[in-house]
């Protein structure tokens, strides 16, 4: 009867533990889709917000309008993961490994832009990093709670 009983109790704080991080991770998903399309929607122009759109080269804009087509991809994969309430399952623990990639090779890139002198260091941080650590927990607390709960 023991064993049964704290077998039960461990399954009832597993269960409040992955509610509450799929909670956290539901406003991750919510919050990244929002800024992901705002970015996207901006870049659509085929300029970045401080330059001059009448000095960037027409063949040039492809590569921003490219941009802002990858970041509206990413602005959908997240909301679609968020809106079919697939966050604490295996599929949003694959979701955010695919994030967290995009995520962390971008902090990593503006963080050797930086050492060039390209880049100021506040591009090291945002808005990338915040998402690349919060992707790369919920990559790896992530999974199917529904599996778990059973």
């Amino acid at each position: 009867w023991l064993e049964r009983r704290i077998s039960l109790i461990e399954r009832q704080a597993f269960l409040r533990t992955t509610m509450a991080s799929t909670r956290l991770a539901s406003w991750l998903y919510l919050s990244h889709a929002v800024v992901e399309l705002g970015l996207g929607v901006i870049k659509l122009r085929g300029h970045y917000a401080h330059e001059d759109p009448a000095t960037r080269p027409l063949h040039s804009q492809l590569y921003v309008r490219h941009h802002a087509a990858a970041l509206l991809s990413l602005a959908l994969l997240g909301w679609l993961v968020w809106r079919r309430g697939l966050v604490g399952t295996e599929t949003g623990a694959i979701a955010s490994a695919s994030l967290a990639l995009f995520h962390t090779g971008a902090v990593l890139a503006n963080a050797y832009a930086w050492l060039q002198g390209a880049v100021q260091p506040s591009k090291i941080f945002m808005p990338h990093m915040p998402f690349a650590v919060g992707f790369l927990w919920h990559a790896s607390v992530g999974g199917d709670e529904r599996e778990k709960s059973d």
